[in-house]
């Protein structure tokens, strides 16, 4: 049995997560999202392609993009001894 002080930061655990976006969206919550979400039209080469993907029944490779906007520390600007 819990006690009414882990009851309320259960509860506020949850209001807080709700809050800031952290919990999955409820069924309701997902479909008020999905009619609000603009309609990005495709060609019909591009559906032609995902239709050839799925009906090869291959699996498809690629290349990952890269994050050329990751900032990522540069070597020569890191101390040797700072671990």
């Amino acid at each position: 049995m819990k006690s009414d002080v882990d009851k309320f930061w259960d509860d506020a655990v949850g209001k807080i997560r709700k809050a800031k976006g952290l919990c999955p969206l409820s069924p309701e919550e997902a479909d008020a999202a999905f009619d609000a979400a603009p309609e990005v039209p495709m060609s019909a080469d591009e559906i032609a392609s995902i239709v050839d993907a799925v009906t090869s029944g291959e699996l498809a490779s690629w290349e990952p993009l890269a994050q050329d906007d990751y900032d990522r520390p540069k070597w020569s600007s890191i101390k040797k001894g700072s671990e």
